[in-house]
């Protein structure tokens, strides 16, 4: 029974903690968005939102949904040398 409570509680911590941080990540002027890989969005904020067409009606869509060619191209340029960074 302690066991059962214990886990309930931590289940409970967890959804508030992640409530907090999408509340933070939402209401940051900053654009903040995570990627797969693949270059594809799995998380974006609103201010994200506000400089493409509707990332979030889009889930896991690429640049190429929401930028020109040209920018898109840049975009994964970009994300390729990051990866290439972090892999080091």
């Amino acid at each position: 029974m302690q066991e059962a409570r214990e886990r309930q509680h931590a289940e409970e911590t967890m959804r508030s903690s992640g409530h907090l941080l999408q509340a933070i990540i939402d209401n940051s002027v900053a654009v903040i968005y995570v990627k797969d890989p693949e270059g594809r969005y799995l998380l974006v904020n609103r201010r994200f939102e506000d400089i493409s067409t509707g990332a979030a009606r889009h889930p896991r869509a690429d640049d190429y949904e929401f930028f020109s060619n040209q920018t898109a191209d840049a975009f994964r340029t970009m994300d390729e040398r990051a990866a290439a960074q972090t892999a080091l």
